[in-house]
C-alpha cells in the first residue's frame, strides 16, 4: 500500500530533485506493478502534479545574464573556457522547475494511462480521453504553455496514451501543435 499523504509531501517538496525522483518512481511503477500503482490514482495526487505542471516560474531564479550569454557562444560554436562551460551547465532552480512540470506531464500520462486500463477492465471498454485524469490539462499546455519543451512533453504523454478510441482527438492536439511555429522549429 502507499502513503498518500507522504507521497504528496514528496510531490509538494522545495526540493525539485526530491519531486522528480517521485515523478520519476511513479511512472516505474505504473509501467511495472500497475496492481501497487493504482493507489495513485487519487484527486489529491493528480492535482498535486497539476499544480507542479501549473506552476508560475517567473519569480524562481533563472540563468543569469552571463550563463545566457555563455549558452549563446556555445550554441554558436564559439569557444569557451572550462570555467565557462561550468557556469553555463549550472542549473537553475527555474531550470528544475520547468524539467519537473514535464517530468509531471509524463506522470500524469502515465497514471492515465493505468485508469483508462482499470475502466476498459471493469467496463469493457476505454474511457473517453478527456475523462483521463489530467488530460485536459496536459492539452492546455500544449496549446498555452510559452516553455516549448513542456509542450513537446505534452505532445509525448498523448501519444502515450494513444489508443484506437483517442485517434481523432490526438490527431486534433497534433494539428494545434503543428500550427505552433516553435513546436515545428524544435521537432525537425
Amino acid at each position: 500500500a502507499i502513503d498518500i499523504n507522504k507521497f504528496i509531501s514528496a510531490l509538494t517538496s522545495d526540493d525539485y530533485a526530491v519531486q522528480a525522483k517521485v515523478m520519476e518512481e511513479t511512472v516505474k511503477l505504473a509501467q511495472l506493478a500497475p496492481n501497487v500503482a493504482v493507489d495513485l490514482l487519487d484527486v489529491k495526487v493528480i492535482d498535486t502534479l497539476l499544480n507542479i505542471v501549473n506552476v508560475n516560474t517567473e519569480g524562481i531564479q533563472g540563468p543569469s545574464p552571463r550563463q545566457l550569454e555563455i549558452r549563446d557562444r556555445i550554441m554558436r560554436g564559439q569557444s569557451v573556457t572550462e570555467a565557462e562551460l561550468a557556469e553555463a551547465n549550472q542549473i537553475t532552480p527555474r531550470e528544475l522547475a520547468e524539467k519537473n512540470k514535464q517530468y509531471s506531464i509524463y506522470t500524469i500520462a502515465a497514471l492515465g494511462k493505468l485508469y483508462a486500463a482499470e475502466v476498459k477492465e471493469m467496463n469493457g471498454e476505454m474511457p473517453p480521453i478527456n475523462e483521463l485524469p489530467g488530460m485536459s490539462d496536459i492539452v492546455e499546455q500544449i496549446k498555452n504553455n510559452e516553455n516549448p519543451m513542456v509542450k513537446i512533453a505534452g505532445i509525448k504523454a498523448m501519444n502515450y496514451v494513444k489508443a484506437p478510441e483517442y485517434k481523432e482527438d490526438i490527431s486534433a492536439v497534433y494539428s494545434i501543435a503543428m500550427a505552433d511555429n516553435e513546436y515545428t522549429t524544435l521537432m525537425s
